[in-house]
């Protein structure tokens, strides 16, 4: 059964990265992209579109993870979607925060092994 990959980042060089490496070890997940939180936001709320897992840029133009992760939780959708935030350096407060909302923090530079493992 494929599984549906939601991939979040503003960066378009991540974005490919990230599908390439887990398109050359499975063929499991079938992918969508957002380049910041606010076009995600559209795609989840506006197309209804609920993925299996989803992967997250906390620091975006327009709208950074955390503000859509915040949006997410309030929806009920961290309860339906396994997610993983990706940042550079977090605070103690947000990684509370995060961590409180059963989302997984992957700082980067991270290996993108421990991502897929994480969404088995």
């Amino acid at each position: 059964m494929t599984k549906k990959l939601f991939i979040v980042d503003d960066s378009n060089e991540l974005r490919k990265a990230y599908k390439r490496y887990i398109e050359n070890r499975t063929n499991e997940y079938e992918f969508r992209e957002a380049r910041n939180g606010l076009e995600a936001q559209k795609i989840l709320f506006e197309e209804n579109y609920i993925p299996d897992y989803m992967i997250l840029d906390n620091q975006m133009p327009v709208m950074g993870g955390m503000e859509l992760l915040r949006i997410i939780h309030k929806e009920g959708l961290t309860q339906k979607i396994r997610l993983a935030i990706g940042s550079g350096s977090i605070t103690k407060v947000l990684r509370e925060e995060i961590e409180s909302y059963n989302v997984k923090i992957f700082e980067k530079p991270f290996n993108l092994q421990d991502l897929i493992n994480y969404f088995k």
